[in-house]
């Protein structure tokens, strides 16, 4: 692989992930998430403020929500491979950056 093919490989590398951060961003799913969230503490709230009008035995333990516990091999194993291909893919983009530096300052 010559030098000009890796300094293409790697802009069309950062386009790349550039563009799938793009529409990730651009399809609000972050800010469904956290609408969803928003909209079930309200439900609480609403529900909590009904029981005490009610005059009924209250506990914040029956109106928080429940976080799911996604902890389990598959998810230990999901982690460290992310892990992976993160540290993996700096070290490449540290050598195609290295290698398209020296190219562009030996010219």
């Amino acid at each position: 692989m010559n030098k000009k093919n890796i300094i293409r490989f790697s802009f069309l590398a950062v386009f790349f992930f550039f563009l799938c951060l793009y529409f990730y961003q651009a399809s609000n799913y972050y800010e469904y998430i956290n609408y969803k969230r928003a909209k079930i503490n309200y439900e609480k709230i609403e529900e909590f403020e009904k029981d005490l009008k009610d005059g009924k035995n209250v506990s914040k333990k029956d109106y928080l929500v429940k976080e799911k516990s996604y902890s389990n091999k598959i998810y230990e194993l999901g982690i460290e491979t992310s892990n992976l291909i993160e540290k993996s893919f700096n070290k490449v983009m540290r050598y195609l950056f290295s290698e398209a530096s020296e190219v562009v300052n030996k010219k």
